[in-house]
């Protein structure tokens, strides 16, 4: 449920101021949960623009009020462009957002769940309902060049941080008693570390004819690393916790990566006036995602690998479309990324009409 209100005040001279208010609630159900739950974002945000001349000037500021945590933010956003010449555009950008944690870091409530070498120890899952909110600086400086009549080319530079980051650690052990077993609770908790992207991306865009459309990119980005540390406790033969023992202190580097490369290529073409074909290509590097370095480094490697989409639609009567829609033609069968859901190859077929 997101409603949105929102007005745009022109006062002439180059000068408008848009002012509005947003509601944004998020519902959620199932065993994870114990129960419904749901949470409710309420915003209000004004945008100045001012033209003058060649330049442009924008000016945003949102406030965010979170139902949970109960959490108030501001975020500011700037926007400076400038048309230097007929054949040159630069534009500088810096903006601020913030969100909440997810419903399932907040909310989880999952109680005695058998763990340990023979099963006999219990853990609870427990959400985190006072996490602290994660603030996103993004900073971007860019400029567009045309080369031609027809084609143009971009430059991009951009720059992201992304702070806390949320990380799930043990958070209370519940000793054995005569009704019940040793117990350990776990959830998320926020550590005060910063992720930062930072990268580049090289796009070109050519209208070759009225036939034929085609825009291709190619961005290449790194990520900092984090660093992490926790309290490790001293485990006896048999799977058994040393309750007497000092938790002694363990670091770890994670790595959520990213695609060092990645590539796109799209192309509009109409070979007939009653025919079109759109297809996208796009090319990501090899990526290794650290999942876990406390006890072992294991490794996720997904590589290299071009994904191939291609849509045909003809116009066999006035009004009447129909479409044939390929996705993943090459079949590469495997994740796009660490935390996605593997690609198949899918077709599909349909009519549009219009009435």
């Amino acid at each position: 449920i997101n409603p949105i209100v929102e007005y745009n005040f022109d006062f002439g001279g180059g000068f408008e101021f848009r002012p509005g208010v947003s509601v944004r609630r998020t519902n959620a159900e199932g065993e994870a949960f114990s129960g419904a739950v749901s949470n409710t974002l309420y915003s209000a945000f004004a945008r100045a623009e001012y033209a003058v001349g060649n330049w442009r000037f924008i000016a945003g500021l949102r406030g965010d009020q979170f139902e949970t945590p109960n959490k108030g933010f501001l975020s500011p956003q700037v926007i400076l462009t400038n048309k230097v010449s007929r054949d040159l555009f630069v534009r500088a950008s810096y903006g601020r957002a913030t969100r909440s944690s997810l419903l399932f870091e907040t909310f989880i409530n999952v109680l005695n769940t058998p763990t340990g070498p023979s099963g006999f120890l219990r853990s609870n899952f427990l959400g985190n309902k006072d996490l602290e909110l994660i603030v996103v600086d993004n900073i971007e400086i860019g400029l567009r060049r045309g080369v031609t009549k027809k084609i143009s080319l971009d430059v991009d530079l951009f720059y992201t941080s992304y702070s806390p980051v949320i990380v799930p650690t043990v958070t209370g052990v519940r000793l054995p008693t005569p009704t019940s077993l040793l117990t350990t609770d776990l959830g998320p908790i926020a550590i005060g570390t910063t992720y930062r992207q930072y990268g580049g991306t090289l796009s070109l865009y050519a209208n070759l004819d009225e036939r034929l459309k085609l825009t291709a990119s190619v961005t290449v980005q790194d990520l900092t690393d984090i660093t992490t540390e926790r309290q490790v406790t001293k485990v006896l033969p048999g799977g058994v916790i040393d309750i007497e023992s000092e938790p002694t202190p363990e670091k770890a580097t994670l790595r959520f990566d990213i695609p060092r490369v990645m590539a796109l290529l799209v192309a509009d073409y109409r070979p007939l006036p009653f025919l079109e074909l759109h297809l996208d290509a796009n090319f990501t590097l090899q990526q290794t995602l650290t999942i876990n370095t406390f006890v072992e480094p294991k490794y996720l490697d997904l590589p290299s690998q071009v994904v191939l989409n291609l849509v045909a639609g003809c116009e066999v009567v006035p009004g009447v479309k129909v479409f044939l829609n390929g996705r993943n033609l090459l079949a590469s069968e495997q994740r796009q990324f660490a935390a996605t859901d593997r690609l198949s190859r899918m077709i599909l077929a349909g009519v549009n009409a219009q009435f």
